[in-house]
């Protein structure tokens, strides 16, 4: 109830009382008058734009309508309703440790149209699953097996199995040095956004992938001429471009008017010069074939070792190596808001603009791998010191070149590094800990959003007190101590230090 969309709330406090046809009617008249832009926007703001009490009034109101024809206010009473239950078969089996389970969850987005296509009435949807788990230990306990399985349903998609197996077995008596290893599959629905969602930003329609969802979605779009067109989200799927297509085509035709106006000596008028630009590159425009999203799948291999070394030294190190199909994604297609693309006569909406890019979530056809592995260490330096190295690597194998307009939505740093050392009884019961850490640049895409994101070093420290007569201890500490501000996804908040302070009692 208190977020507004600071686009609508621009609009519609300048649009408020008619205020804009108004300016303009001042400005042209200016203009006649004296020529000069700069005399008329002066003029026109001097009349019509609204400063100090007036202007917040009209600003608060805007904000409080949720009308967006009128108002920017954003409503929702979206929610949702889960439970699950577990049950551990002690009494009834001995022989294997089992347990079984089940979840079920209903979502209800209520948004009045405003973020999902829900204008006529909310969407509900449902999803549930039912899992059970064995496990055994073998060879005096050395050995341990598991196996699960779990079946998950969710409306407008099919039922599926995901089993899971991991193997731990310790090489010592002692069981200090132990590896593991594990297969599994699983899966994951689309969001609800990549769902359901139908938002349109002004220059640029984010959309809901699921069956049924475009249908709902038909916004009024003005197009160069002053027309306005109902654009349904069919059109993205049944009447659009590939993006990448749009780009090389503007470009080609861009390229070409120059040559055309040289050759023709200044004889044709320049929609004529456009038009057989057009012509000439109409092959480079390339239609659609974008589906309904489906469910994405990955197998996980994992491996990994974890051991007490000498000299109180732990040690973790693991690699994984996934396989995702129907991997989803998001693509952007370019819609002609009056034109065909079956005949060509989009080529005309897209030498004018009168085009809209939709971005909607869709599924990568090829298999793509990820893999990873990571490394833990820690240990004990001058008797009571704790020293810690934590380092992760993680690589999406895609070749983004050859798919540029593919979006992976990985959102993950290549590389990432933390080192730690403190000691909670340094001195008399003061304890400290001092924490740095490291992750290096790496490409932020999502449905609202592309950006770089930034290599970062943080540090973060705290010290504590410990009043034994109390059972107590007091601690103080601070992330990011330095202040060096960031920010974890494009067009989020920057982050900077944070402090805390703590009491912790030991009854």
């Amino acid at each position: 109830g208190n977020s507004y969309d600071i686009r609508f709330a621009g609009i519609n406090t300048l649009n408020a009382n008619n205020r804009t046809e108004l300016w303009y009617q001042t400005y042209n008249a200016k203009l006649a008058e004296t020529n000069n832009p700069g005399d008329a926007r002066a003029a026109a703001d001097a009349a019509h734009r609204p400063t100090g009490d007036e202007f917040n009034a009209i600003f608060n109101a805007v904000i409080d309508n949720p009308n967006l024809s009128e108002g920017a206010q954003i409503t929702t009473s979206s929610r949702a309703y889960h439970t699950d239950l577990n049950y551990k078969f002690k009494e009834q089996i001995a022989f294997l440790d089992v347990q079984a389970g089940a979840s079920i969850r209903k979502y209800v987005l209520d948004s009045d149209g405003r973020t999902f296509t829900d204008v006529d009435d909310v969407i509900e949807y449902r999803e549930f699953g039912i899992y059970a788990q064995a496990q055994k230990k073998l060879l005096e306990e050395k050995l341990k097996l598991t196996g699960s399985l779990r079946f998950d349903k969710a409306d407008g998609f099919t039922g599926t199995f995901t089993p899971r197996l991991s193997v731990l077995y310790s090489l010592d008596e002692e069981k200090k040095h132990n590896i593991r290893a594990s297969f599994q599959t699983g899966f994951r629905n689309p969001t609800t956004q990549e769902q359901f969602v139908g938002v349109f930003l002004g220059n640029v329609i984010s959309l809901g992938a699921v069956e049924g969802n475009p249908e709902r979605f038909n916004r009024t779009i003005r197009t160069s001429t002053g027309a306005q067109v109902n654009f349904n989200g069919t059109q993205a799927y049944n009447n659009s471009y590939t993006s990448e297509s749009v780009t090389a085509f503007s470009e080609a035709v861009q390229s070409a008017i120059p040559v055309i106006i040289a050759e023709s000596g200044g004889t044709k008028t320049l929609a004529q010069v456009s038009q057989e630009a057009a012509a000439t590159n109409v092959g480079l425009l390339e239609q659609s074939a974008i589906e309904n999203v489906k469910q994405e799948e990955v197998l996980s291999y994992e491996i990994g070792y974890r051991g007490k070394l000498k000299g109180n030294t732990e040690i973790d190190v693991n690699g994984y190596f996934l396989q995702y199909k129907n991997l989803i994604s998001n693509t952007v297609v370019v819609a002609p808001l009056v034109g065909q693309v079956v005949n060509n006569s989009g080529i005309t909406d897209v030498v004018n603009g009168d085009i809209i890019p939709v971005t909607v979530a869709t599924n990568i056809n090829e298999t793509i791998s990820s893999y990873g592995f990571g490394i833990d260490v820690h240990t004990k330096v001058f008797r009571t010191y704790n020293l810690g190295f934590n380092y992760t690597y993680n690589k999406l194998d895609f070749d983004k070149s050859e798919n540029s307009g593919v979006e992976t939505a990985f959102n993950t740093p290549e590389h990432r590094l933390k080192a730690s050392f403190g000691n909670n009884d340094a001195y008399k019961g003061v304890g400290f800990g001092l924490d740095v850490r490291w992750q290096d640049a790496f490409d932020w895409e999502s449905n609202f959003l592309d950006g770089r994101i930034n290599a970062r070093t943080l540090v973060d420290a705290q010290v504590s007190y410990e009043i034994e007569k109390w059972n107590s201890r007091v601690k103080v500490g601070g992330s990011n101590i330095l202040g060096h501000e960031y920010v974890y996804a494009p067009g989020s908040g920057t982050i900077g230090t944070q402090i805390y302070g703590s009491w912790r009692y030991n009854f």
